[in-house]
């Protein structure tokens, strides 16, 4: 489940006076629900420059960790598209620690926004068909059929103003890199009205029927 390690960290000292001035109550979310074994998962405050600028967006990260459970490595993924915020969430997620052992990297998100996480969108549902004209769907490769390579993964896509996808990263892997070459592929061809999306999740199945 996408909720088992939500955290919310409002303003904290200087950060709640730009928030009082601020039309928009910025936040800090965090979905750390990929991670397993988290022990210690410390959230930044709202940077109060970003908040003084409205600055908002979400970074997808990838975390490394050491035998010991402490994070050998952080790489963006994805930029929040201002450097601040990267900064910031990059500066927390080094004091991260799991469980030794419990695994040796994975993904998460980290959004500075008014907003408590982004759109999922179901590539069958009506908000697809409503808002996202261009919406074409993976095709099952050969290779993975007769591999009989199952998977489910999340995607995380960014729009454009004018509704082009700019990028699409893999939050979750299907376990296949065939199937999530395939989803990257197809995904960056969606093209949504625009302004309707700035970054949202899409989930892809992949199954063999019976």
């Amino acid at each position: 489940m996408l909720c088992a390690w939500l955290l919310v960290f409002a303003f904290a000292a200087i950060g709640q006076v730009a928030a009082e001035k601020s039309p928009r109550r910025l936040r800090v979310y965090v979905d750390a629900s990929l991670i397993d074994g988290l022990v210690a998962a410390p959230v930044p405050n709202y940077p109060a420059e970003a908040a003084k600028q409205e600055w908002t967006g979400l970074g997808v990260f990838e975390l490394h960790f050491r035998a010991d459970g402490t994070v050998k490595d952080v790489v963006t993924v994805l930029t929040t598209e201002h450097k601040l915020l990267d900064d910031t969430a990059l500066a927390s997620l080094w004091q991260w620690r799991c469980k030794p052992r419990a695994q040796s990297s994975a993904r998460m998100t980290m959004r500075f926004s008014i907003h408590h996480g982004p759109v999922t969108l179901d590539p069958f549902g009506e908000e697809v068909q409503k808002n996202v004209p261009a919406h074409p769907l993976p095709t099952y490769p050969l290779e993975a059929r007769r591999q009989g390579w199952t998977g489910r993964g999340l995607f995380v896509t960014r729009f454009r103003p004018d509704g082009r996808a700019e990028k699409v990263v893999a939050l979750q892997s299907t376990g296949h890199p065939v199937l999530d070459q395939e989803c990257v592929r197809t995904l960056q061809r969606w093209r949504c009205l625009p302004g309707a999306y700035t970054t949202v999740y899409i989930p892809v199945v992949f199954t063999m029927g019976r």
